[in-house]
């Protein structure tokens, strides 16, 4: 638990912090959505349920994954998969990652994935 402390203080920082949207440039005549990244952190770590801790991980590794991901996807259907809309969970972006932020889409080039590699 001694990251909570780590974390609380990285939302203290966030919380104060203006962030950039993208750094990519749109055509004059763009009219589709553009990413908005969403970054009115919480200035505390809030209190929410985490069914997946009650799950071991070592002997029930499958039921603990789909906490998870029912966790995850939870209100992300309805809202066509933008986080930042997402009614159930609040969710925000990752700060200092919009370098490479692909103002349509809101991914970015920090990783490339080699495939599979998470599975």
């Amino acid at each position: 638990m001694r990251w909570l402390g780590g974390m609380a203080m990285l939302l203290s920082i966030c919380a104060q912090a203006q962030w950039v949207d993208f750094v990519d440039h749109l055509p004059a005549n763009y009219q589709g959505e553009v990413f908005q990244l969403k970054s009115d952190y919480p200035k505390t770590l809030p209190e929410y349920p985490r069914p997946w801790e009650a799950i071991d991980l070592r002997t029930q590794p499958r039921a603990y994954v789909e906490a998870l991901r029912r966790y995850v996807y939870a209100g992300m259907a309805e809202v066509d998969f933008v986080p930042r809309k997402n009614k159930v969970h609040e969710w925000y972006h990752m700060p200092w990652h919009h370098l490479g932020r692909r103002a349509r889409e809101g991914g970015s080039w920090a990783k490339p994935s080699a495939g599979c590699e998470a599975l």
